[in-house]
């Protein structure tokens, strides 16, 4: 037994009763608060004082951060429902011009179905050759092809994306030159020299036969240019409803990634 374990044994068995250590009553808690080396504390302080402003803008930085953050977070998902809902009005609007687009685009081609026969019957001959054609034949394919598809080219002018409107406006100015030709060599046709509200000369009536003349022989390549305008039209109207699609189709794809 040391004589440290003797001093407790003779002053009692718990550890805060004073005993004599080196001449002085001591607990050993207080013996153990003695024994630690303080002299650093000074120096803490000093450090403290020193830096406490920087760690302070430190702190204060990281509190705004993590406040940033946090605050951004209703924020950003009031962003992503605003363009959840803007996607979603313009897929509908998208959608809604696609229906209108096929539906066009298929009365266009029921429309022109008769026309088109008519046309192929009266110009051509049974080897697709040009064919001249008299003033009853220009009366009749006339009447047939006057206001075709003017719903279309007329009513619904200026509704559709630049493209599909001048091929529109294409069609309308062939078939407008096709009917003024038929309608030159059905006027010879149907009109002498002198009538009751007409009177030409010997060299104005022999101009007049020799432009319907000529007509005759041009009216299948003015039915082959209607032809070319029809085909780019729907050409055009082809490539807008699949452009239509493919914007529908990428919409859908992102509401798909933020929902």
């Amino acid at each position: 037994m040391t004589a440290l374990d003797l001093n407790r044994k003779r002053d009692g068995e718990g550890f805060d009763v004073p005993y004599k250590l080196f001449g002085a009553g001591v607990t050993p808690r207080e013996g153990a608060l003695m024994s630690i080396d303080w002299t650093w504390l000074p120096n803490a302080g000093a450090w403290l004082a020193d830096n406490v402003d920087r760690y302070q803008n430190i702190l204060a930085g990281a509190l705004a951060i993590v406040a940033a953050r946090i605050a951004v977070k209703p924020v950003w998902a009031q962003v992503i429902a605003t363009n959840t809902q803007t996607q979603i009005a313009h897929l509908e609007t998208l959608q809604k011009l696609l229906g209108e687009a096929l539906q066009r685009s298929d009365k266009v081609q029921d429309d022109f179905i008769k026309p088109q026969r008519e046309m192929n019957q009266a110009l051509y001959d049974f080897n697709g050759e040009s064919e001249k054609i008299d003033g009853q034949t220009a009366h009749h394919l006339g009447r047939q092809i006057s206001n075709v598809l003017g719903w279309y080219l007329v009513t619904l002018a200026g509704t559709e994306s630049g493209k599909v409107e001048e091929a529109k406006s294409a069609l309308k100015a062939a078939l407008d030159e096709l009917e003024r030709t038929l309608a030159m060599i059905e006027w010879v046709d149907f009109n002498d020299q002198y009538g009751d509200d007409h009177a030409y000369d010997d060299v104005e009536w022999a101009e007049i036969l020799a432009n319907a003349e000529a007509a005759s022989k041009e009216a299948s390549a003015k039915g082959s240019a209607v032809f070319k305008a029809y085909y780019a039209l729907r050409s055009v109207q082809a490539d807008s409803i699949k452009h239509l699609r493919t914007q529908i189709r990428n919409i859908e794809h992102a509401l798909a990634k933020l929902s």
